[in-house]
């Protein structure tokens, strides 16, 4: 007789898992899309390695706002392994907030993209200052049908994004032991930590410089998340000294 030994992840760490990865495709697509909207920004003597780290830095970035987002969702699950006559409510929670939540930071990725090739940078607190020009940036997107072949494929994705989570969490639960909860749950929380921090080495989390390892400065750039980018302007432009004294 052969021994066979089975050890399945508990519904809150195999949702959460499933959803990064696809998230985490997600994000490399839209990465795809700048690149090549951008290709002519590498010039003739481009080496695919140096593109390769980009992306695989982007990797790095991605997994940062991924772990933000679906730190509560992953506790929420957690809870419900605990408590199963909440479980059902917790997961139809969870389910509604990795949508919204990651709905809007494809949403961010998207707009990312035109604004990146107009500005050659990626999005900032500073395009909420167009906000009190609309007509402008509307002028300027019907100028450019090009950024019209960007909503497609991002309605796409999200429409993709939300019909493969809606199978995920209706798959049903595997029955775990307790200990196995347990101890798959704190697993859990430091990945998401270390995933937050974004390296494993005792320094300060990822920084937006982190990105810069080439001499290439779309490379640098493409790298980073918008959202990452956007949250970090956001808490810089609270910090004391730099705000502009009224």
């Amino acid at each position: 007789c052969r021994l066979r030994m089975q050890i399945h992840l508990p519904a809150s760490l195999s949702k959460i898992l499933k959803t990064y990865l696809l998230g985490l495709g997600i994000f490399t697509v839209f990465r795809l899309i700048l690149l090549i909207s951008q290709w002519h920004q590498l010039g003739e003597n481009y080496e695919i390695a140096t593109i390769l780290g980009a992306l695989v830095m982007g990797i790095r970035f991605d997994t940062v706002i991924l772990c933000y987002i679906l730190a509560l969702p992953f506790l929420l699950l957690s809870i419900g392994l605990f408590i199963p006559k909440a479980n059902r409510r917790l997961e139809a929670t969870v389910h509604f907030l990795v949508i919204l939540l990651c709905s809007i930071a494809f949403g961010i990725s998207a707009a990312d993209i035109p604004y990146f090739n107009h500005f050659f940078s990626r999005l900032s607190i500073t395009a909420l200052e167009w906000m009190d020009s609309p007509m402008f940036v509307l002028g300027m997107i019907a100028q450019e049908p090009k950024y019209w072949l960007i909503l497609l494929p991002a309605i796409v994705l999200v429409w993709g994004f939300i019909r493969i989570v809606r199978s995920i969490f209706k798959a049903p639960n595997r029955p775990t032991r307790r200990m196995a909860n347990i101890s798959f749950t704190l697993v859990g929380i430091l990945l998401l930590i270390a995933g937050m921090r974004g390296r494993l080495a005792h320094k300060s989390p990822i920084r937006v410089g982190t990105a810069y390892f080439s001499q290439s400065a779309f490379l640098n750039q493409l790298g980073l998340n918008p959202n990452f980018t956007f949250l970090k302007s956001y808490l810089l432009s609270k910090k004391k000294e730099n705000q502009e004294e009224k």
